[in-house]
């Protein structure tokens, strides 16, 4: 190439302008061509250094101690305390009390009837009673009695009134014989209720006052007790001398 053109404007360095200028064969019209090119500085080519590898030092094992077991405290219980109980005296047992036996008769007890029939001047009351006045079945549904039974002599002086039936008649004045409860001679002194719901008189003292004289009176009519203390089964029969009515 013997030669070149620059476009206008083109801005050089001097070294290349310098040169420029030497291959065209022109002088120098630049007087810094003349001058020598200074010399190039060697620049040495960084050495490349290794970064330095980090050994880090060895990891001493840290001894770590098992842990120690340490066993907890044992609870300690205070003692039981023992309050004494109070004392509270002996209460007896109550032992059933044992029955008290009351000796019983074994000899077979006598019924109304039988009773009288051993007595000749109550045969008339006898004769009464086993007729079916009532009277009979009344005594046998009384737990306990007391029979005032009147002799022959005392019945055979009762009269029936006129128009009333001998078998009503002769029940009702029976029922005013019987009183309750059983009542021996020594209890007199108290008033008795006899089956027709009327009260009985009793006494154990003469009109005279004087002791051991037996009475029983329904209202104003009175007898006297001739036998006492026949005993029959669940009663008593006490013989007396007239017939109690009113």
């Amino acid at each position: 190439m013997d030669h070149f053109q620059l476009r206008e404007g083109t801005v050089l360095d001097l070294f290349t302008a310098c040169a420029l200028e030497r291959n065209v064969g022109n002088e120098f019209l630049d007087p810094n061509c003349e001058k020598p090119a200074p010399a190039p500085v060697f620049i040495p080519a960084p050495v490349f250094m290794p970064a330095p590898v980090f050994n880090p030092a060895p990891v001493q094992p840290v001894f770590v101690p098992a842990p120690v077991f340490i066993p907890p405290a044992p609870v300690v219980f205070p003692p039981p305390v023992f309050f004494p109980a109070p004392f509270v005296p002996a209460v007896p047992i109550a032992r059933p009390t044992p029955p008290v036996r009351i000796p019983t008769n074994t000899r077979p007890c006598n019924d109304v009837l039988m009773a009288l029939s051993q007595y000749s001047q109550l045969s008339m009351l006898q004769t009464y009673l086993n007729q079916p006045n009532g009277a009979a079945a009344a005594l046998a549904a009384t737990r306990t009695f007391t029979v005032f039974a009147p002799v022959n002599t005392a019945l055979q002086g009762v009269r029936i009134p006129s128009g009333v039936s001998a078998q009503d008649f002769i029940g009702g004045l029976l029922r005013d014989h019987i009183a309750t409860p059983l009542t021996p001679a020594v209890n007199f002194g108290g008033v008795l209720m006899n089956l027709n719901n009327r009260q009985l008189q009793t006494s154990a003292t003469g009109s005279g006052g004087v002791a051991g004289i037996y009475q029983v009176c329904l209202g104003t009519n009175c007898a006297s007790v001739t036998a006492q203390d026949i005993t029959v089964c669940n009663g008593v029969i006490h013989i007396i001398d007239a017939v109690l009515a009113q």
